[in-house]
């Protein structure tokens, strides 16, 4: 006799099975994407479209992953869609606020939000597209974006068009027509209708399609961008985050004759003045601006920069109990000694500006016989707190140098109370290289910074005047390893690479990059680099 119970529990599970897609279980691998039914799905490529849900069906089962990010709707919508699974669809819903755009022809891309249930197969190159107006429109422009000092193509970044070309309108509207760059930084627009338009490349914070942030990187054409049929349109647009307006954001006056200002970036070619016939030392580290003044010199500390940044505070009254900031001295001695560059010099660096040196108390020796070696000292003509000892360093041989007291003066009259004594050994000479380079295609007009990089920080620089159009430059005694060199076209003559302003509709200033063979260790790398616009 048959069980009724048994029976209805196998048939319940035999519906919640019927009623829920899971993967199947054995079998081959399943490696097809899912493919759209469109006789299941909304038309495509519809003209005069009126705001509906949206269906495309599929021949399998599907899921949706990442929709914020994958799902890109061009011209961009005011209000979020929303986006759901119904059996083996999805359901692409205007939010019943979303007024669309007159005769503008609209794009969704689902990047790769779409997969199969089974192994995530990614139905690519999915996209929907209608129009609100009479035509479909079929025009396109595609290029590639770049950060604008480094040279890196740079993904996620939007590219913009805008019908207007008010300054204000990147920053109040959404675009008209958009696309987000891929791994490479290439971009592309379709379904452009023919026109001229205002570009714009924005890689954005808060995903508002808007340009309102100080810390998102921009980028823009010189001129605007005419599309038209049979007229191919590739751009390639660098993008850079603006400067900041520099400000001061503390001061440290805790020391006599000595203040540390704070500022919310790097103070450069700052300048700080005090009254006349007072004597002032400063220095930049960071962020900070070290000015060193007489501890009895008080009142008003001005610093500028380029007449474009001015400011001024005024020092505490004058205090004979107040300290005087710490005197030490680096590199601290070490038992295991220093390895010395034989091309470069020893460098001692004091905490405080230093007004003269008594050679007599700088006593190098040599061997170990400690023979006495009489080297070049002079203090650094960029920054005073740096003393030169300089010697034809032989290699192989060890060196003993000590600092007595009274081998340097500070601006504050003090010097070291003991000796301070190091243990040189120089490296060998054939443990480093030298990069012989030849450079042409320079526009006489400007200067140039030349940089050795590495990972992507500077480690050697040099200027090279304007005037000339080709020049050969030796970096000798360079540490063997992989280098490559950047170029920076210094419009300004400034001595370093400046960011754009949108503002001021001004281009970063332009970087060329170059990469070079690994240096080897003994060895002359040659190289011939030429500057093609």
């Amino acid at each position: 006799m048959r069980n009724p119970t048994l029976f209805s529990c196998l048939i319940y599970l035999l519906a919640c099975a019927c009623a829920t897609p899971t993967p199947p279980q054995g079998g081959p691998r399943d490696t097809e994407a899912p493919k759209p039914d469109p006789q299941q799905s909304t038309p495509n490529e519809q003209v005069n479209f009126v705001r509906q849900p949206i269906e495309i069906a599929f021949d399998e089962w599907i899921q949706l992953e990442d929709v914020s990010n994958q799902v890109l709707v061009s011209p961009p919508l005011e209000f979020r869609p929303q986006l759901r699974i119904k059996k083996r669809s999805v359901i692409f819903e205007f939010d019943p606020r979303e007024q669309l755009r007159p005769n503008v022809t609209y794009t969704i891309n689902f990047g790769t939000a779409v997969k199969d249930l089974t192994e995530k197969n990614v139905a690519e190159n999915l996209r929907f597209i209608f129009s609100t107006g009479p035509n479909l429109d079929s025009l396109s422009v595609k290029g590639n974006i770049r950060d604008a000092l480094t040279g890196e193509p740079v993904e996620k970044a939007l590219f913009m068009l805008y019908d207007s070309f008010a300054d204000s309108v990147v920053r109040k509207e959404r675009p008209l027509y958009f696309a987000k760059t891929d791994k490479e930084g290439r971009f592309q627009i379709n379904n452009i209708r023919p026109g001229t338009f205002k570009g714009f490349a924005l890689s954005e914070v808060n995903g508002n399609y808007r340009f309102d942030l100080p810390n998102e990187k921009i980028g823009f054409p010189d001129t605007a961008i005419a599309i038209a049929a049979g007229i191919g349109t590739e751009l390639v647009v660098d993008i850079f985050e603006e400067s900041p307006k520099l400000r001061r954001i503390g001061v440290d006056t805790g020391f006599a004759g000595f203040t540390k200002i704070f500022f919310n970036l790097p103070p450069l070619r700052i300048q700080a003045g005090h009254e006349p016939g007072k004597a002032i030392w400063q220095a930049i580290e960071q962020d900070t601006l070290f000015v060193w003044t007489a501890p009895e010199n008080t009142g008003k500390l001005v610093f500028q920069r380029d007449n474009a940044f001015q400011d001024a505070l005024v020092l505490p009254p004058y205090d004979p109990d107040r300290p005087l900031p710490p005197l030490f001295v680096n590199p601290r001695p070490g038992q295991r000694g220093f390895r010395q560059s034989p091309f470069e010099d020893f460098i001692l660096r004091i905490s405080a500006p230093l007004k003269s040196f008594d050679t007599a108390a700088i006593v190098l020796q040599a061997d170990t016989l400690l023979k006495r070696v009489v080297p070049s000292v002079f203090i650094d003509s960029t920054d005073a707190r740096i003393l030169h000892i300089r010697t034809g360093w032989q290699e192989n041989l060890p060196y003993r140098l000590e600092i007595r007291p009274g081998a340097f003066t500070d601006i504050f009259g003090r010097s070291t109370d003991t000796s301070i004594v190091y243990e040189i050994t120089p490296i060998p000479g054939k443990s480093y290289g030298n990069i012989l380079l030849k450079i042409s295609g320079l526009d006489s007009a400007y200067a140039y910074v030349l940089e050795l990089v590495v990972n992507g920080s500077t480690t050697v620089s040099n200027v090279l005047p304007a005037g000339v159009t080709a020049r050969e430059i030796a970096f000798r005694g360079i540490f063997p390893q992989a280098y490559s060199l950047r170029l920076v076209e210094d419009r300004n003559a400034n001595g370093q690479w400046d960011t754009g302003s949108y503002e001021l509709k001004a281009q970063p200033e332009p970087v060329y990059l170059f990469e070079l063979e690994p240096m080897r260790a003994n060895w002359d790398l040659e190289a011939e680099v030429t500057v093609k616009r």
